[in-house]
């Protein structure tokens, strides 16, 4: 039965009024005085920062005043007079308040009462004392915790600042502490939304030997302008931006955040910031954040903000890791300030000299390009790798090098010598080759439109993950690759190779029997970063799928099985991704021919850039396609088999094919060798040595 909502009798009349009294909230109680007071003295108390110093002497006059009126009527000083009696019982009051006042008498009066006198006088004394001490203890105690707690203001200048806290804080710190140890060290200012207490912690349990610098921490929110000038951060030669968080685009807009508060928020800014971001497509809006007013010149913006988006160069790196095997221990030793690394020098004595006289001028040091003082006008560039040998030094022009450090290199005598030309041996033409990427992430069509600029035509590509087909092919067109080739709408069309795609799970062996492992030339093997996974736990599936693909390797091997290129599969290259440094040693079972420590390279690319801005464009250029790279070449271009050159000689060869030799491999070493110290030693050179140029191709 349905009831109505309003009562349809409305002829009815209306509604008999109940007489019976209703029900009201009482009304308030009055305020007393007391409570009053207690408000009052409670807003007092708590918004000023001076009211127990006022607290403390309003208690000391009120007693002073009490004594001075009690010692009155128990008859002391009887025998003063006017102004002489008022000082003195001040006086007097003031030293059994406080203790014995100099020179002042003592009271004199009735001798039971003024003893009562002097027994209060010792309470209240008691009472002002231990509030003294406990405003001190206070005070003590606050100013400790404030400067525990990392709340105080930086006083330095010309410093190194990291904003922000992830996994490459610790590996970025050491090679700022590397960098800086010639210098007897340097400070280190980490602001983070972390408590000062762990982050001190953290630095003396994981870094014991800081090499002379100093790590000072601070709490702080990287986009808070208040926080940052807390840090002063205008005051910064340099400062570094992390990314933080899980959510990328999140990360990148907090990055983005923290330039506009560090352009914009800040009086002035004397350094540059390296920005960490997560994705290619947020560089443009990184960018945004450099106020054109203040650096009208695009040198100097181009120099201002440096985007490094961390995936992006990793992939480019695995790419050319997979045409050229050992460039990953290269760009480590290079990045790495604990060997040789990049600088810029003006020799105002070269100027006017060939920049080919200028590369047999350095004992200690190698010189692969310079940094000219006004851009060229075709393409704005004024970093230029490998330029022409004949091509002159103008004043302003600054000389790059790579070498072991900033002071350890000068310029000798010319060392240039006839060693005669090269010989007449021709490269291999690039051959297709059939690509095997194994894993998924954020933004690999980057890494796929890479791989499609470095191979030969023809060639293929396998892409292997335990994740939905449809929804990789999906993720694909999304994010801008026509993979397909059949011209999707806004969509990059691949040239190079054809894709392909399996579902299945990498770290189980008769999942990888299925792929035929043994057809591909190259494999790479991406570490995923999963949801609630460590990078140990991560590195885990990596090492295990590359040791099980190796094991595939050897095994079709000893059946007779080639690759794509009719190689053996056991020789075939693979490239696996580590994010954690502890993994490193373990791949050593796997034979891979380079590994990538992601975490442990962006910390040496953001150290790079951190200590000279530069860089940044340095490593664009060397990770591009277009223009010079490095490469690593068979020794068989610049020498016959046993012939005997010095490193000066291989040097000279190399610029007659308009090449800069920076260094050697040699089978069974480690590590390549950049840099010679002795470049006058002979050596006999043998098939299988390779030699490490900066070179178009």
């Amino acid at each position: 039965m349905d009831v109505p909502l309003i009562d349809q009798k409305s002829d009815a009349g209306p509604a008999p009024v109940d007489d019976k009294p209703t029900a009201s909230a009482p009304p308030p109680s009055a305020i007393t005085r007391s409570e009053q007071f207690a408000y009052d003295f409670d807003v007092w108390y708590s918004s000023s920062s001076a009211a127990e110093i006022w607290m403390l002497v309003a208690v000391n006059v009120v007693f002073l005043i009490l004594l001075f009126v009690l010692f009155a009527v128990t008859g002391s000083g009887t025998e003063l007079t006017g102004l002489t009696y008022v000082s003195e019982m001040i006086w007097m009051s003031w030293g059994q308040l406080g203790g014995k006042a100099p020179k002042a008498m003592d009271p004199d009066g009735s001798l039971w009462l003024t003893r009562l006198v002097r027994t209060f006088a010792a309470f209240a004394s008691m009472f002002a004392f231990s509030l003294i001490v406990g405003f001190v203890k206070s005070g003590l105690k606050g100013m400790l915790k404030s400067i525990k707690m990392g709340k105080g203001r930086v006083l330095e200048k010309g410093f190194s600042m990291i904003i922000g806290w992830n996994d490459r804080v610790l590996p970025l710190c050491e090679q700022l502490c590397m960098a800086n140890e010639s210098n007897s060290g340097d400070i280190i200012v980490v602001m983070a939304p972390k408590s000062k207490p762990w982050m001190d912690n953290f630095f003396m349990d994981n870094l014991e030997d800081k090499l002379g610098s100093t790590i000072i921490t601070r709490k702080g929110d990287p986009i808070n302008p208040n926080d940052l000038m807390k840090c002063a951060a205008p005051y910064a030669r340099s400062l570094v931006v992390l990314s933080q968080g899980e959510d990328a685009d999140e990360a990148d807009a907090q990055a983005c955040r923290c330039v506009l508060a560090l352009s914009g928020g800040m009086p002035f800014l004397d350094g540059h910031a390296v920005v960490e971001l997560r994705d290619i497509d947020n560089e443009p809006v990184c960018l945004m954040g450099i106020d054109e007013d203040k650096y009208p010149d695009e040198i100097e913006r181009k120099r201002r903000i440096l985007p490094l988006v961390g995936n992006d160069l990793i992939g480019r790196l695995m790419v050319q890791c997979s045409i050229e095997p050992g460039l990953a221990r290269v760009f480590c030793h290079i990045l790495a300030f604990s060997g040789n690394e990049f600088y810029f020098k003006e020799w105002p004595e070269l100027n006017g000299k060939r920049f080919a006289d200028a590369c047999f001028m350095f004992e200690d040091a190698v010189v692969i390009g310079m940094r000219i003082s006004q851009p060229r006008e075709e393409d704005g560039a004024y970093i230029i790798l490998n330029p022409p040998g004949m091509e002159e030094i103008q004043p302003g022009d600054a000389l790059l090098v790579v070498a072991e450090d900033d002071d350890s290199y000068s310029i000798g005598k010319l060392k240039l010598t006839n060693c005669g030309a090269p010989p007449d041996y021709e490269e291999e033409v690039p051959a297709p080759c059939k690509t095997l990427l194994i894993g998924w992430r954020r933004d690999i069509q980057d890494m796929v439109m890479e791989l499609d600029k470095w191979v030969a035509p023809g060639s293929e590509l396998v892409m292997l993950s335990d994740h939905d087909i449809d929804y990789r092919k999906q993720d694909l067109n999304d994010n801008g690759l026509d993979w397909e080739g059949v011209g999707v709408d806004d969509c990059d069309k691949l040239i190079n190779i054809r894709v392909q795609f399996l579902q299945e799970n990498p770290i189980f062996k008769r999942d990888l029997l299925r792929c035929n492992i043994e057809n591909f030339d190259s494999v790479l093997v991406l570490t995923e970063t999963r949801p609630g996974s460590e990078g140990l736990t991560s590195d885990s599936r990596t090492m295990i799928t590359t040791l099980l693909v190796r094991h595939i390797q050897k095994e079709k091997a000893e059946e007779g099985c080639v690759t794509f290129r009719g190689n053996n599969p056991s020789s075939a290259i693979v490239i696996p991704e580590i994010s954690d440094p502890r993994t490193a040693a373990l791949l050593g079972l796997a034979k891979a021919q380079d590994f990538i420590v992601s975490g442990d390279l962006i910390s040496m690319a953001l150290g790079q850039m951190s200590e000279e801005a530069d860089i940044h464009q340095l490593l664009k250029d060397l990770f591009s396609p277009e223009g010079n790279e490095i490469h690593i070449k068979d020794v068989r271009l610049y020498v016959t088999a046993g012939e005997t050159l010095s490193f000066w000689e291989i040097m000279n060869r190399a610029r007659q094919r308009c090449e800069v030799s920076i260094g050697y491999q040699r089978p069974g070493d480690e590590e390549p060798i950049i840099n010679p110290a002795n470049k006058a030693d002979r050596i006999t050179w043998r098939t299988g040595d390779m030699i490490v140029v900066i070179a178009e191709d």
